[in-house]
């Protein structure tokens, strides 16, 4: 965390986003829970010294099996049991829509916690589209709700980066 802290204090990132892995064999999902969530608190504690916010997020069961959480609920869970302002949730909208879909409220619902978002094409993780999510639908309502942070790109691009960016010239209404 001190190297990630230090990282991020020179390239003045505001956000790093501490992950929570897989559990071990042998330890019971109740033990890593509480690990990672004393471990959260460790880090807010750390980064809120130098104005830097914590974000988790809950990753997908089928690209990352056995990965501690995966829903939004359970992020929200965990990061309501830190309880520090300085944590908040990373919402990946590829992976919400893999586990729980109705992006749209969920995205409402989970307004007060949101401090980064991702995008990516659903099912197969390319340019955000394709597939069968209506992201230009869904940035109107991230508009609505307030947020005014970045929304990241992870995503496998079908061809070159100036190919895969081209998405991006889609339209808002």
């Amino acid at each position: 965390m001190e190297w990630a802290l230090e990282y991020a204090r020179i390239l003045k990132c505001p956000t790093l986003h501490v992950m929570a892995g897989i559990p071990l064999g042998g330890v019971s999902h109740d033990e890593a829970l509480e690990v990672y969530t004393e471990n959260l608190r460790l880090a807010c504690d750390a980064a809120s010294c130098q104005a830097i916010a914590i974000v988790i997020e809950p990753l997908n069961t089928r690209d990352v099996p056995g990965y501690l959480f995966s829903c939004s609920d359970q992020a929200s869970q965990i990061i309501y049991k830190v309880g520090r302002d300085s944590i908040g949730l990373q919402l990946d909208l590829y992976h919400c829509q893999i586990m729980e879909s109705d992006l749209e409220i969920r995205i409402k619902n989970l307004a007060n916690i949101i401090r980064h978002i991702r995008v990516a094409g659903v099912p197969n993780g390319n340019e955000p589209d394709t597939g069968e999510v209506n992201y230009s639908h869904l940035f109107n309502i991230i508009d609505d709700i307030g947020y005014n942070g970045w929304v990241g790109c992870e995503y496998n691009p079908r061809g070159s980066t100036t190919h895969g960016l081209g998405w991006f010239q889609m339209t808002r209404t």
